[in-house]
């Protein structure tokens, strides 16, 4: 081996370090950060509001992300207030939309997570003197919180129920303006979804990827990594756009695609040089962990979006599909020695 080749060989295996040093860096950076302990997601329950009493126009009170969050509207000047599990002031909607938390309730650090498990501060009881924060948009009168009064808290499948049993039946306790509100609330073990558009999915990212790599311009792997990544970032936003600001949804559902459009992008420029190659295989590796992180929706049984489920599955394991092989035959080629024509002694 030459010199010559032995330098291009060691550049490839720089440059295979920056792929690997880029992805971590923005899967960092893309990482949700929010300040909910944690966002909805896929889950094989359903919890609804099957009644209020006595019934009142004033206020909303729906669920979403399946079991996830109470979601909360009062009407403008009507005053809410939502008591903790030690019937300690814990939220309040003021008339004026305001919304505020109770930092001395109980109630607060228990709600931190789905499932719970928030350390209480010391000195911070049911009779503490509360501590209004606002924590809402101003004057929006809404307010999304984990309620474990609306869903099951232990994990694995309910003893002795069967998928379709109702499996929770709770009353959520409420005050407006002044009256006691009953809102109840029923929660339901979901039929386990179909692994068809699971399998339809692969199938269509296996078509894909077959055709690009029988393709004679090395080009189309940009073009398909384009193409997926706008697929996947429009799903990824129909669902963060699905579920109310104040659950925090992951800005990650949609900005890891996007971000991967643009190094596809970069790719299909660049064409089939070292850049080009290295741009593919951060772009590919994106998307493929993207669908990894959403693996968990193509089992359950509700997912946290407004798009069909069917076509959420399909596109998350058709994803998966092209973006993990797109990455392999990129840095495959990233690898492949560069041949080059002999120069003519002159």
């Amino acid at each position: 081996m030459t010199g010559r080749h032995r330098g291009a060989r060691l550049i490839g295996r720089w440059q295979a370090v920056g792929i690997f040093g880029a992805v971590v860096a923005v899967a960092v950076v893309a990482s949700p950060t929010t300040a909910m302990a944690d966002s909805a997601g896929p889950t094989d329950y359903r919890s609804e509001v099957v009644g209020v009493d006595p019934p009142t126009p004033s206020i909303e009170v729906s669920i979403v992300g399946g079991d996830s969050f109470v979601v909360l509207r009062a009407d403008p000047g009507i005053e809410v207030e939502i008591p903790g599990y030690q019937s300690e002031p814990y939220l309040r909607i003021a008339a004026d939309g305001a919304v505020f938390e109770n930092q001395r309730s109980p109630t607060r650090y228990v709600n931190g997570s789905r499932y719970g498990g928030g350390t209480v501060p010391d000195g911070v009881t049911a009779d503490s003197e509360p501590e209004w924060a606002e924590v809402a948009a101003p004057g929006s009168g809404e307010y999304a919180w984990h309620d474990h009064r609306a869903h099951r808290m232990q994990t694995g499948d309910p003893p002795g129920a069967e998928r379709g049993d109702r499996i929770l039946d709770e009353v959520l306790p409420v005050v407006v303006d002044g009256v006691a509100v009953e809102v109840r609330i029923e929660s339901t073990w979901m039929p386990a979804p179909s692994r068809w558009p699971t399998v339809l999915g692969v199938a269509a990212g296996m078509i894909v990827v077959a055709g690009a790599l029988m393709a004679p311009k090395r080009r189309v792997w940009g073009l398909v990594l384009v193409s997926a990544g706008a697929i996947a970032a429009t799903v990824g936003w129909v669902g963060y756009a699905s579920l109310p600001g104040s659950t925090d949804p992951p800005a990650v559902w949609w900005l890891l695609p996007v971000l991967a459009v643009a190094f596809a992008a970069a790719a299909s420029v660049l064409g089939p040089t070292p850049g080009g190659h290295a741009a593919a295989a951060i772009a590919g590796l994106e998307l493929a962990v993207w669908a990894l992180d959403r693996r968990a929706g193509l089992t359950r049984a509700v997912l946290p979006t407004d798009a069909p489920y069917w076509l959420d599955r399909a596109v998350t394991a058709g994803v998966f599909t092209v973006g993990l092989v797109a990455a392999g035959a990129a840095i495959v080629g990233l690898f492949r020695p560069t041949r080059r024509h002999p120069q003519p002694i002159s």
